[in-house]
């Protein structure tokens, strides 16, 4: 075989190795207690470096800032009792505890995520030395994002890490069983939005103390009403066997400590208004509203930005209402300010633009979030521009690109072989129209599209054992794929069975081309790793649609490149074991049969790429003026750099629930449904 062809097939086998390497994972992926605990590791580095970047968007450096304190409580009324702390000790406070099942409870903006964040990243640091295979791996999720009454708890949790981290769902299922997860519920009080009544929350907390349950370490953040209100409902208590913490608010001191720190580096210049608010009213409403590190994070963002005479209009406002229509008026300006600016000195985005925008979150945040929650990623955006619309865009898009891959398919054939075009186009219309209508109606379908993950991506090669191990099983796989070639050629239901001296060489080519493949594809595609980037959802989609759709097109390639040969050596025209030897011969029957590969192609996409057409047509939509950003994805990942957003996981969220309420509220207008 010449060098150039060895090269060929070289390039070959590895992407037909790593895809059976896929398969193989996908139907039995490595859950032995070694590859769990490796898997683990890897999970709480990514954890680790994801947070602390979290916990830094949120304006927090960890082990400084406003020096947070919480309160132990004896039960959900009592206030003033038990153990005090600060955010250090809460990794201490909840080592101590019998259960390890923690409830974090405040005030708006006391700082919940804040602490959480510290917790998980602080237990993190202690999982080290040779216990910390069986030491769980903390994962903050949304509990917003959990509908009760569709999923179990164990279930949606196994769920969403595999979604968020590109983990294999039987996988995250066995960490989940095997107790290598600690679920950190945050927001357990955004569940039910606006509702009277607390249903799904309350619904979470009772699967939370089934038996199942029960004796598994959680934490849950919740406001403090809220959570009061739950463990009330229906007679029923919070979590059981659980601790309750509440997050304390800021003192008079610590506001004015905060705030003369900013004083002195900064300069003076408009503290003396609010020093002189604060020293006069150390009770009213405008010194009470700065006793959440939220809302005095706000304020100081505000004075750094402010003119004197708007930090004047600040301190005049005499109600907490006021004082958070003048915070969070001035924080898309500020974002916008601080934009870089190009060589023409052009801001990315306008005040008016990033307004709508984000107003438009605010209002249909619920109908972003397939759960009814509050967060929503990238794959979810469709709803923005519009249900209908954008259901209707889909299924007429679907329906020309399957009308036009049918044609193709039917009338490519015809066209190279010299046949009847005439009745190739008329049956490739009719074959078309059909095609259009299934298509077209898999398009409009209502249901809530997947996002599917990208193939060869996230994996990494075993040792010496996995190598053994795949030679074995690919030599006997490939002997009992020959031996069963040989016997269907031979077979007297065979419809032009090939001479023994051919099948045998057939079949041996068949057999060592499934040994490599497989041997190749398990050694050299081990365990998977976990992988998390919110920006690529509609990236990874689109790139599995096209893997499934380029491997189908070369593997159907393949096959009709083995049939010709097949047939030209039962014609005694060649010997079949030429074949191993021209792998040219299957490039140039791949390019040959192009048209028909890349309609094949077009059929898969559409079938599996379902979350990634939907996302193209809402930018369309967007484009032609549906309220949202042309590239959606740029502004999302702006907005959370400028502090408007925050991740969760791989789902974006509101900086904090009262801002989106806030901009829902002054919304002037709704997006067109």
């Amino acid at each position: 075989m010449a060098g150039s062809e060895m090269a060929v097939v070289g390039r070959a086998i590895v992407p037909a190795a790593r895809g059976a390497g896929y398969l193989l994972r996908k139907l039995r992926p490595d859950i032995s207690a070694t590859a769990l605990a490796s898997i683990a590791d890897d999970l709480a580095g990514l954890v680790a470096k994801t947070e602390t970047r979290r916990l830094a968007e949120l304006g927090v450096a960890r082990g400084k800032g406003i020096g947070l304190r919480w309160n132990a409580l004896v039960d959900t009324r009592t206030v003033g009792s038990g153990e005090f702390g600060s955010l250090a000790e809460v990794r201490e406070y909840f080592d101590g505890l019998r259960d390890s099942r923690l409830v974090i409870v405040g005030a708006p903006g006391s700082g919940k995520t804040v602490a959480a964040l510290n917790l998980v990243l602080d237990l993190l640091d202690g999982r080290v030395g040779p216990e910390r295979d069986r030491m769980p791996v903390p994962v903050r999720l949304n509990a917003s994002s959990w509908d009760p009454g569709s999923n179990s708890f164990g279930e949606w949790l196994a769920r969403r890490i595999a979604q968020d981290y590109s983990l294999r769902l039987r996988v995250t299922r066995e960490l989940v069983e095997t107790n290598l997860i600690l679920p950190v519920l945050d927001g357990l009080d955004e569940m039910d939005g606006d509702a009277q009544q607390p249903a799904r929350a309350r619904a979470a907390l009772d699967q939370l103390n089934e038996v199942h349950w029960l004796a598994r370490p959680v934490v849950v953040t919740a406001r403090g009403d809220t959570y009061r209100k739950l463990s009330e409902l229906y007679g029923e208590s919070g979590l059981h066997e659980s601790s309750v913490v509440a997050l304390q608010e800021l003192t008079a001191q610590q506001v004015a400590d905060h705030l003369k720190d900013w004083r002195d580096v900064n300069g003076g210049q408009k503290w003396a208004g609010l020093k002189d608010k604060l020293d006069g009213d150390s009770d009213g409403a405008f010194a009470q509203s700065l006793r959440t590190p939220w809302m005095l994070g706000l304020t100081v963002q505000f004075l750094k930005h402010a003119s004197v005479e708007e930090a004047a209009v600040l301190t005049e406002a005499t109600s907490h209402e006021a004082i958070e229509d003048v915070l969070f008026s001035a924080l898309i300006p500020a974002a916008v300010a601080a934009q870089p600016r190009d060589a023409q000195s052009r801001q990315r985005y306008s005040r008016d633009e990033v307004t709508e925008w984000m107003r438009s979150l605010a209002r249909h945040g619920a109908v972003t979030s397939p759960a009814g929650g509050n967060d929503f990623a990238l794959d979810q955006l469709w709803n923005l521009a519009g249900r209908l619309p954008c259901r209707l865009l889909h299924a007429f898009v679907a329906a020309v690109a399957a009308f036009g891959a049918m044609l193709t398919i039917l009338v490519a054939p015809s066209v190279g072989a010299g046949a009847d075009l005439g009745t190739a186009v008329r049956d490739g219309v009719a074959a078309g129209l059909v095609g259009a209508l299934i298509c077209g109606i898999r398009g409009y379908w209502p249901s809530e599209p997947t996002s599917r993950k990208a193939l060869w991506r996230t994996y990494k090669a075993g040792g010496a054992k996995r190598w053994i191990k795949a030679t074995v099983v690919g030599v006997a796989t490939g002997l009992v794929c020959a031996i069963c070639a040989f016997s269907a050629n031979q077979h007297a239901s065979a419809v032009k069975p090939l001479s023994p001296r051919d099948a045998a060489e057939g079949a041996g080519l068949v057999g060592v081309v499934v040994a490599l493949v497989l041997i190749l594809g398990i050694s050299l595609t081990g365990q998977q790793q976990p992988r998390l980037d919110e920006k690529r959802i509609i990236r990874d989609d689109t790139q599995a649609a096209v893997n499934v759709a380029v491997v189908t097109w070369l593997v159907l390639a393949l096959i009709v490149t083995v049939l010709t040969y097949a047939r030209a050596a039962s014609d005694g025209r060649l010997s079949l074991s030429l074949l191993a030897l021209s792998p040219v011969v299957a490039i140039l029957m791949t390019l040959v049969g192009a048209p028909m590969g890349i309609s094949l192609g077009v059929l898969i996409f559409l079938a599996r790429a379902k979350s990634s057409i939907r996302y193209g047509c809402a930018r369309v939509l967007f484009t032609t003026g549906s309220g949202f950003a042309s590239s959606p994805g740029p502004f999302l990942d702006w907005a959370r750099g400028a502090g408007l957003l925050r991740v969760t996981g791989a789902a974006y969220q509101f900086r904090h629930q009262s801002y989106q309420e806030w901009l829902a509220a002054h919304s002037p207008r709704a997006v067109p449904r």
